[in-house]
């Protein structure tokens, strides 16, 4: 297709929206307000801390620190520089899309080859513990273990995808870039003016984000006024499918949230739950990778890659969450339950979960503000 017939295509279908928006106004702008409510009370608390985080981490130069020490295992495994535990670790921690933004700024840093980031982002764009462990294991069934379950299968599932895809090349010609240290950028810099940016820039990329979350529940309301997912549905009960467990990975598969707390509210057999959300974490929903094309696709990232990646890593996942559910019921039960009941609270837990990967950041920040010296100008 020429570059002017996907113009054309894509004119046509955003016309379209614009008038299915005003058609199912009432029920957009229901959405919409939902979407807001979302961003201001869910993502923008979760995810802003972590995006500064990071960006000052690797404005300090923390990723060039850590390659020299996970290089030769990163290299072995994933076929990537030693940097990408960086994006790993807080991807893994902070949840998506903060993987995907980290490997957006090494790429942009010189850490790392066009190749390279493509490889990073199959298996560092991932969920975080606090959604999996405490929303869903926690506070929809009522069970530590079962979170621990989910997120375990999840992180095994995102490292078995990127040895995967560890051969990956990029079609770009030009990915093989000069590498460069990020000390060029530290003498020029005080620690203030790193912070600052770190601040300010992180705030441009959550609104980013808030803005793709508020306009997809838009679509995600059209696609449902339309019918399209109950004709699906029709479609499959030949098949002696659950309805609504269909009704929630399709809803999942367009934004996870909404689709996972559907498929915990069926009371059926845990087992083809637990698998079915594990998928759904994986794939992340067509919402999140639309967050996450946001921030690679001024870089020209793979989007092929993206959707690849993303569906082999809800496969891994789904299949690990199943056999770990198998050895899970068929050993003795741990007496985990303490986590979940009075004397253990769900903001206790909240609490320990939440910091952590902002105490961790800080004692490896702590180090570098103190004992760096700040840029003083040459004398003639």
């Amino acid at each position: 297709m020429t570059v002017r017939r996907k113009k054309a295509v894509l004119a046509i279908s955003f016309f379209a929206i614009f008038i299915f928006l005003i058609y199912f106004s009432s029920q957009c702008i229901y959405e919409i307000r939902n979407s807001l409510k979302i961003c201001i009370t869910i993502l923008i608390p979760s995810l802003f801390p972590y995006l500064v985080c990071s960006k000052v981490c690797l404005k300090l130069g923390i990723a060039n620190c850590i390659e020299k020490l996970f290089d030769p295992i990163t290299r072995v495994l994933f076929n990537v520089p030693g940097c990408s535990i960086t994006a790993f670790l807080f991807g893994s921690f902070g949840g998506y899309p903060i993987g995907a933004k980290i490997v957006s700024d090494l790429y942009s840093n010189n850490r790392c080859t066009k190749s390279e980031a493509e490889r990073m982002i199959t298996f560092c764009n991932n969920s975080g513990p606090v959604f999996i462990i405490v929303t869903i294991g926690i506070v929809m069934y009522n069970s530590f273990e079962l979170g621990f379950i989910l997120f375990a299968s999840h992180i095994l599932g995102s490292l078995i995808t990127g040895i995967l895809f560890r051969n990956h090349t990029s079609k770009d010609g030009n990915s093989q870039k000069v590498l460069q240290t990020s000390r060029g950028i530290l003498i020029t810099k005080s620690t203030t003016e790193i912070i600052t940016e770190s601040i300010s820039e992180s705030v441009l990329a959550i609104l980013n984000l808030c803005g793709c979350v508020i306009f997809f529940s838009a679509i995600i309301n059209i696609v449902k006024s339309l019918g399209i997912i109950d004709i699906i549905i029709k479609v499959l009960s030949y098949f002696k499918i659950n309805s609504v467990l269909t009704d929630g990975i399709l809803t999942g598969f367009l934004e996870i949230t909404q689709g996972i707390d559907m498929i915990s509210h069926l009371n059926s057999k845990i087992v083809p739950e637990l698998c079915a959300i594990s998928f759904l974490l994986s794939w992340s929903g067509i919402s999140i990778i639309l967050q996450v094309i946001s921030q690679t696709a001024k870089y020209r990232l793979s989007k092929s890659v993206l959707f690849t990646s993303k569906l082999m890593h809800s496969l891994i996942s789904g299949s690990i969450t199943f056999i770990l559910c198998l050895l899970y019921l068929h050993l003795p039960h741990m007496n985990l339950t303490i986590l979940t009941n009075s004397n253990f609270s769900f903001i206790r837990l909240l609490y320990y979960l939440e910091p952590g990967i902002i105490s961790l950041s800080l004692f490896i920040i702590l180090p570098h503000l103190l004992l760096r010296k700040e840029p003083t100008s040459d004398k003639i």
